[in-house]
């Protein structure tokens, strides 16, 4: 049986102490894929696109960007958007993207928020 590749969606961290902007992808969120039978990718934005106005966020990737975000999805049998603090604006549009062609999606602490997001949106 073929081991199902879950996408993993990296975060920016929430604390920024030079113009240095660093990704991370939990060691929990990767090593419980692994544990379950999954092959763990990581899903990496282009380039940052940090959302600090709380819920005023905007699809503000350029078409390349989105196009290699939407690539690294369609590889993948699920994804995963983990928790944190900050969420990002690429976080939403995978959630959007997940939920309009069908692909399973799981939201973790701010995930889910990022899931919530993306539906209400469609639906206001």
């Amino acid at each position: 049986m073929k081991k199902p590749i879950i996408g993993i969606v990296s975060k920016h961290y929430a604390e920024y102490k030079s113009n240095k902007v660093d990704i991370f992808i939990r060691d929990e969120v990767k090593q419980a894929v692994f544990s379950n039978g999954g092959i763990a990718i990581g899903i990496l934005p282009t380039e940052a696109k940090i959302n600090y106005s709380g819920d005023n966020w905007k699809e503000n990737l350029s078409v390349e960007e989105k196009e290699n975000l939407i690539s690294q999805i369609e590889l993948c049998d699920g994804i995963v958007l983990q928790g944190g603090v900050e969420t990002d604006n690429y976080e939403v549009i995978v959630a959007k993207y997940c939920y309009e062609k069908d692909i399973p999606i799981l939201g973790i602490c701010a995930g889910q928020n990022c899931i919530v997001r993306a539906l209400r949106r469609r639906y206001l």
